[in-house]
């Protein structure tokens, strides 16, 4: 089972609090094991090749999750450079609309929503050193999502094609696992470090979906916010998933102001202190998201998350895999997505929180989509290639650029390439 478990984590984890298991039923290898260079390099850089060379990409992604549930992946200590190096990089995304809505994030590099579809292991994956993990998205009611193979991966190119349809376990499984995170989170902040600020363990993204039949995408939307809103400490609203037929058409601006004001109004019911987030797609033009950055505005949206994956195919993609149909993720996504940071920065200019996800996989990415607007970061797909291990490596580097330039955290950072 090791073998299996270690190549599905496919990581070495970053400075983090050693939290305890989750779930300490589960058995493992002790903290003080999993945090050895050895175990580190044993993950690395025989793991994630292995696990890539084993299994297709779906099934490794369910060992992950397993992995992760029996204390196998990797963990760090909590001291020396890393916990200094998240002190540069660490940022707040404050909403223009309430004082009081500010999401402080340890630091910005983080997890997209895709990962932890139900919200499984969001404790652990902390433990690899992200500011923020995204869980979802969580449909209202279970769906199985699209039918199998559904995920491919673009060796040659460093990407992947998925068309996994929403596949999720429904509300009620998710809130189930999410009440038990908050209470395995609080006591492990408090034994280890009870003196830490709000969110200094990190923070827990809730991103919603709509089931494939409903007919009512405000109806389940607003059940996810007055179901698990006050689960996370944000909330996405995703309308931009390529997978599900009609969702990309709520991006039109009528729609869009409709949907995002009764999301608006339900979470000012169902979770006032929670900010709200759309996710939108980088297939937009210009004047679409001009629309957007409007409709945000207007609706007194908290934060926008640029982007999801493509329906495009560069001309450059090279693997066989390459005319699957579904959403382009991974590096050949990230010029796309950074265009559509920079565009949704020029009509926003700051005034609200901008994520940069798509393609993320050096601090070079990172730093590229923070120059662009970006305030923060999230990535996922890389994970498919370099492992958790990454996590750690993408700081480090964005906080060599930073440094280099003379910045002194990441907000002085944010926009630099428009001003």
């Amino acid at each position: 089972m090791l073998p299996r478990a270690l190549a599905a984590s496919g990581a070495s984890l970053g400075g983090v609090l050693l939290l305890p298991s989750l779930d300490p039923s589960l058995s493992g290898p002790s903290s003080l094991l999993r945090s050895s260079p050895l175990y580190h390099l044993l993950s690395d850089s025989v793991a994630t090749p292995l696990v890539k060379a084993l299994y297709d990409g779906e099934d490794a992604h369910n060992m992950a999750i397993l992995a992760l549930r029996r204390n196998l992946a990797p963990v760090a200590p909590s001291f020396g450079v890393s916990a200094e190096r998240d002190a540069l990089l660490s940022t707040s995304l404050r909403s223009p609309h309430r004082a009081q809505l500010v999401l402080r994030l340890r630091n910005c590099v983080c997890l997209a929503a895709g990962f932890d579809k139900d919200g499984k292991v969001p404790l652990e994956l902390l433990q690899a050193g992200f500011g923020a993990v995204e869980v979802g998205s969580v449909t209202p009611e279970p769906q199985e999502g699209n039918a199998k193979p559904r995920v491919f991966r673009l060796e040659e190119d460093q990407g992947v094609i998925n068309r996994y349809g929403f596949n999720s376990g429904g509300h009620a499984h998710s809130a189930s696992l999410l009440s038990s995170f908050h209470s395995s989170r609080a006591a492990a902040v408090s034994s280890i470090a009870p003196a830490a600020p709000p969110l200094a363990h990190g923070a827990l993204g809730v991103n919603l979906g709509k089931n494939k039949t409903s007919p009512d995408a405000l109806e389940d939307y607003a059940r996810g916010i007055e179901r698990l809103g006050q689960l996370g400490d944000y909330i996405v609203v995703n309308v931009s998933s390529p997978n599900t037929p009609g969702l990309r058409g709520l991006q039109e601006k009528g729609a869009l102001t409709e949907l995002l004001t009764g999301c608006v109004a339900a979470r000012d019911k169902h979770a006032p202190s929670k900010p709200l987030f759309v996710k939108i797609a980088p297939d937009l033009t210009g004047a679409e998201i001009g629309d957007i950055a409007g409709v945000i505005k207007k609706t007194k949206i908290d934060g926008v998350i640029v982007s999801n994956t493509t329906n495009s195919r560069p001309e450059t993609l090279q693997s066989a895999s390459k005319g699957e149909t579904g959403g382009l993720s991974g590096a050949p996504l990230h010029p796309l997505s950074t265009a559509a940071v920079r565009a949704m920065y020029s009509h926003l200019r700051g005034s609200v929180p901008i994520v940069g996800a798509g393609g993320v996989s050096s601090g070079k990415d990172a730093y590229e989509k923070i120059l662009a607007g970006a305030e923060c970061v999230q990535l996922y797909s890389a994970l498919t290639y370099q492992g958790l291990g990454m996590v750690e490596r993408v700081k480090r580097e964005l906080g060599e650029l930073l440094e280099r330039d003379g910045y002194k955290n990441v907000a002085e950072a944010v926009g630099k390439e428009k001003r």
